[in-house]
């Protein structure tokens, strides 16, 4: 087990370091000394998945976070990174699955909240997406990326004086993040030049 512990240990180091693949063999070699039904190998799979996740590399995260849900379906967050990565895939159904089963298993988590909600609310339903964003922001008011989130839904029903006021209160949880300051200044554009096609017509 020392072994085992050692390379749980260089992976999760060569990660923090930037050095992805040098992880991803650190958890292959557990992968080959520990048998699927160990807790090793789920936690293996957790992590060359969201290495792969963080680096974009779509098709090898769903295969191995897949594999991760499939022997420890109980822990909510291979559920939540499985649904991330059906996200980027643009498998909506099966991301909203995962995101789902991610809540129901742990309600407690804002990034949860957060990703699910921006999922419906972008493709299946505005309403229930700004529900669950709410939800998020309630877990964790100090994170901009809910208010963000919200702001465009909000834009998206076109209920833009609402869009307004909730980026101002992404820009106050955050006001370092510049991507608060980049939706807001695209709305106040679109808002303008939508006034200005009212006002010619």
């Amino acid at each position: 087990m020392d072994k085992i512990q050692n390379l749980f240990n260089k992976a999760n180091l060569e990660t923090n370091k930037g050095n992805f693949q040098t992880a991803i063999s650190a958890y292959q070699n557990i992968l080959e000394l520990v048998d699927e039904t160990e807790q090793a190998y789920h936690l293996s799979c957790w992590g060359i998945g969201e290495i792969y996740l963080n680096t974009r590399q779509i098709s090898e995260a769903v295969s191995y976070l897949s594999k991760a849900v499939e022997l420890a379906p109980d822990q909510p967050h291979y559920h939540y990174l499985l649904g991330c990565a059906f996200t980027y895939d643009e498998n909506i159904d099966k991301a909203i699955h995962h995101l789902e089963s991610a809540v129901g298993l742990d309600d407690s988590y804002w990034e949860f909240w957060n990703q699910l909600g921006w999922v419906v609310g972008f493709n299946k339903d505005v309403d229930k997406g700004i529900e669950y964003l709410k939800k998020s922001i309630s877990l964790n008011p100090g994170k901009s990326k809910s208010y963000r989130d919200l702001s465009i839904l909000y834009a998206q029903k076109q209920n833009f004086e609402a869009a307004l006021l909730v980026i101002e209160e992404a820009i106050a949880a955050e006001p370092e993040d510049e991507e608060n300051n980049r939706v807001k200044a695209q709305l106040a554009s679109f808002i303008k030049a939508l006034e200005k096609f009212k006002d010619d017509l």
